[in-house]
C-alpha cells in the first residue's frame, strides 16, 4: 500500500513523468557504473567490494537473470568502457586496472595495470578520446592531478603518459573534443578548471580556473548549447550551470540549491532533461526541466528510490547506482532515452542520408552494411546528418551506430549505446 501511495505523489507532482522503476541487489554501496547497450550489459562496483558485478540487459533494458561477478585485487571507484576492454579506477593505490572482456561480458585474463599518479592514490575519474586515442585520468593527488596516455590499437596505454597539475584532488572530468578542452572538477572551489588540448588530445600545458562550483563530483557537457552542469556536494549551491563562450570557456553562470548535496547527473538532450543524484536517502533523484538554450525552467521534480546516488547513466531506461547496503541499483523507465534515426525504409540508390538526434553523444561510429564504415569521429551532441553508401545488392541492409556519451560520478566514458536502422535496396 506504500508503494502506490508514493508513486501516486508522484504521477500527481508532474504528469509529464510515466515513471515505473524496479530495484535490483547489486552487492553492497554501489558508487560505479558502466553501460554497454552495444551488447546489453550493465557494470556496477563500488568501495566496498573488490569485485564488478554484472547485469545482463533484456531489449529494454532491464537486468535479466542472476548478476555475474568478477574478483578484483583492489575497489572500484570510477569506470570506464573502450574497445572491448573495461578500465577501473580505485581509491587504494596509484594504477587503474584495465581488463580485457569476454564474449560473455566477464572480464577475462591478469589486468594491465597503468601508473596513473606521481603521489598519493585514487583514480577517481577517467575520459577517453576514441576519436584521438586518449586517455585522461583525474587522481588524488597534490600535484600532477590529471594524467594523459595515448592509447594503442587495442585500447591500451602506450609510451610515458604527461602530468598537469590544477587546482585540488580530482573528483570528475569532461572532455569537450570540438574546442578541445578538458574540464575538471575538484574538491576546490576552483571548478571548473579547464586545460587546453591539441590538435591530437595532448596536453598544451595552459590552465585556466573558474569559482562556479566547490566539491565539484560530476559533471554533464552539452557542447552544442554550450552549457556545462556541475554536480556539487554542497547544502546549498549544489547544481551550477555554467555558459561557455564559442571557444568553449566558461563565462557565465547561475546556481541553483534543490535538495541537498548533488554528486551525480547525466543530460539528456532529446527530451531535454537533467538528472541530478542526490547524496542522501529520500529524494535522492531531481530532475529538472530544460529551455532551448539548456537552461533550467522550473523546479525540479524529485523522487525518493533508494539510497544517495553516485552514479547515473541512460540506456534505454535510466539507471540509478545507490550506495547503500541492497536495492542499490534502480531503473526507471522515462520518455526520449532511444536516439532518433531517420532514414528511408526503402531505396533505390545506394547511397543513403541519416539523421540523427541522440541523447548526448559526443562521438558517433557507424558500420554495417556500408562500403566504407566511419570510424569514431567527435560530435556536438546536436542533430546530424550523414550520408553513408549501402553495399549492393538487392536486400535489406542493416546500420549500427554507436554513441559513446557522458554519465556518472567522476566518470565521462562509461556510456556505450547502439542504435540499428534496416534499409530496404531495391533496384
Amino acid at each position: 500500500m506504500k508503494r502506490l501511495i508514493f508513486l501516486f505523489g508522484i504521477l500527481c507532482a508532474s504528469l509529464s513523468y510515466p515513471f515505473t522503476y524496479t530495484s535490483h541487489p547489486a552487492g553492497v554501496y554501489t558508487l560505479s557504473q558502466a553501460l554497454d547497450d552495444e551488447n546489453s550489459r550493465l557494470y556496477l562496483s563500488g568501495t566496498s567490494m573488490k569485485n564488478i558485478v554484472i547485469y545482463n540487459l533484456d531489449g529494454d533494458g532491464i537486468p535479466v537473470g542472476q548478476f555475474m561477478s568478477c574478483e578484483i585485487p583492489t575497489n572500484c571507484i570510477s569506470l570506464a568502457l573502450f574497445s572491448n576492454k573495461i578500465y577501473i579506477g580505485n581509491s587504494q593505490d596509484a594504477y587503474i586496472y584495465i581488463y580485457r572482456l569476454g564474449k560473455d561480458g566477464l572480464l577475462t585474463g591478469t589486468p594491465t595495470l597503468v601508473a596513473i599518479a606521481t603521489e598519493g592514490q585514487g583514480a577517481y575519474s577517467m575520459a577517453i578520446d576514441p576519436e584521438r586515442r586518449k586517455l585522461y585520468v583525474g587522481n588524488m593527488s597534490g600535484s600532477n592531478n590529471i594524467c594523459v596516455y595515448s592509447l594503442d590499437s587495442s585500447g591500451l596505454p602506450t609510451g610515458a603518459p604527461s602530468f598537469f597539475t590544477t587546482s585540488g584532488y580530482t573528483t570528475s572530468l569532461a572532455l569537450n573534443p570540438i574546442q578541445g578542452k578538458l574540464y575538471i572538477g575538484s574538491y576546490s572551489g576552483d571548478n571548473p578548471f579547464v586545460c587546453w588540448l591539441a590538435a591530437d588530445g595532448s596536453l598544451t600545458g595552459r590552465g585556466w580556473k573558474y569559482n562556479s562550483g566547490n566539491l565539484t563530483y560530476s559533471m554533464a557537457l552539452d557542447i552544442e548549447k554550450k552549457r556545462l552542469y556541475l554536480a556539487n556536494n554542497n547544502a546549498s549551491d549544489n547544481l551550477s550551470v555554467v555558459k561557455l563562450d564559442d571557444q568553449g570557456l566558461p563565462s557565465t553562470y547561475t546556481t541553483f540549491s534543490d535538495g541537498g548535496a548533488s554528486i551525480s547527473l547525466a543530460l539528456n538532450k532529446r527530451s531535454k532533461k537533467l538528472y541530478v543524484g542526490k547524496n542522501q536517502a529520500g529524494n535522492n533523484l531531481l530532475i529538472y526541466d530544460l529551455d532551448d538554450k539548456g537552461d533550467i525552467r522550473f523546479k525540479p521534480t524529485a523522487l525518493s528510490l533508494g539510497g544517495p546516488t553516485f552514479s547515473l547513466s541512460i540506456g534505454k531506461r535510466l539507471y540509478l547506482a545507490n550506495y547503500q547496503d541492497g536495492n542499490n541499483l534502480w531503473t526507471l523507465e522515462i520518455p526520449g532515452t532511444r536516439t532518433e534515426i531517420s532514414a528511408p525504409a526503402i531505396t533505390t540508390t545506394q547511397k543513403v542520408m541519416l539523421k540523427v538526434s541522440g541523447v548526448n553523444p559526443h562521438w558517433i561510429k557507424i558500420k554495417g552494411d556500408i562500403t566504407q564504415p566511419i570510424g569514431w569521429k567527435a560530435s556536438d551532441g546536436g542533430a546530424m546528418e550523414i550520408p553513408v553508401y549501402l553495399t549492393k545488392g538487392e536486400g535489406e541492409k542493416k546500420i549500427d551506430l554507436l554513441f559513446l556519451e557522458s554519465a556518472g560520478f567522476g566518470n565521462y566514458s562509461g556510456v556505450l549505446r547502439k542504435e540499428s536502422v534496416v534499409i530496404n535496396l531495391q533496384k
